[in-house]
C-alpha cells in the first residue's frame, strides 16, 4: 500500500495542481477551496489503495484517477518532452512492482542540416521552410540549368537518421 498526497486548489473555475507527492500506506486528498471572501478552506479525505512510492515525475505530471472499481496513476510530460514507459498504471502492487517507473525525456529534433548551394543548378524540395532542419525522410531533387549535367548523375538525396544519402553533386 502507498500514500498519495494530492493537493488541489480551486479558484473560481480554474483548477491548479500544486503538487503530487507519494507516501506509503494511505492516500490523502486535500482540497483547498475558497469561501466568498477568497479565503482558503481546507478539507481532507483519506483513501486506501495499493500505489507504490513514485516520487516526482521530472518534467511531467502524475494524476490520480479514481473509478468505481479501481484507482489509476496517469503520467504525462511537459511540452518538449516525451513519455518513456506506460502512460497509465493500475494501483495494484503487482503491476507497479513489475513495471519500470515512467520517465519524461527531452524530445530530440531530428533532421538533416542545410545542403550547399548548387552552382549552375537548383534544389527542389516540398514541405521545407527556410532556416529549419530538413525533416527526416524528406527527399531533395537536384536539377542543373540547360547546358549542364549532374555529376554524379543521381538527382535525388534523402534525409535519413540525421544524414543525407549520397554525395553533393555538381553541375
Amino acid at each position: 500500500m502507498a500514500l498519495v498526497t494530492y493537493i488541489q486548489c480551486l479558484w473560481t473555475k480554474l483548477t491548479i495542481f500544486i503538487f503530487v507527492q507519494f507516501y506509503i500506506n494511505n492516500i490523502s486528498l486535500t482540497h483547498c477551496l475558497t469561501d466568498d471572501q477568497g479565503q482558503f478552506l481546507n478539507t481532507t479525505e483519506v483513501y486506501d489503495f495499493g500505489c507504490l512510492d513514485f516520487g516526482d515525475l521530472e518534467n511531467g505530471n502524475i494524476t490520480l484517477v479514481e473509478t468505481s472499481s479501481q484507482h489509476e496513476l496517469h503520467f504525462s510530460c511537459l511540452p518538449g518532452f516525451k513519455l518513456i514507459g506506460k502512460a497509465t498504471l493500475l494501483c495494484n502492487s503487482v503491476q507497479l512492482e513489475n513495471e519500470p517507473k515512467p520517465q519524461c525525456v527531452q524530445e530530440q529534433v531530428t533532421g538533416c542540416p542545410q545542403l550547399p548551394m548548387l552552382v549552375n543548378g537548383e534544389l527542389r524540395v516540398e514541405g521545407y521552410k527556410e532556416g529549419e532542419l530538413y525533416a527526416e525522410g524528406i527527399v531533395v531533387e537536384y536539377q542543373c540549368i540547360e547546358g549542364y549535367h549532374l555529376v554524379p548523375p543521381s538527382k535525388y538525396r534523402a534525409c535519413h537518421k540525421g544524414h543525407w544519402t549520397g554525395v553533393d553533386p555538381i553541375c
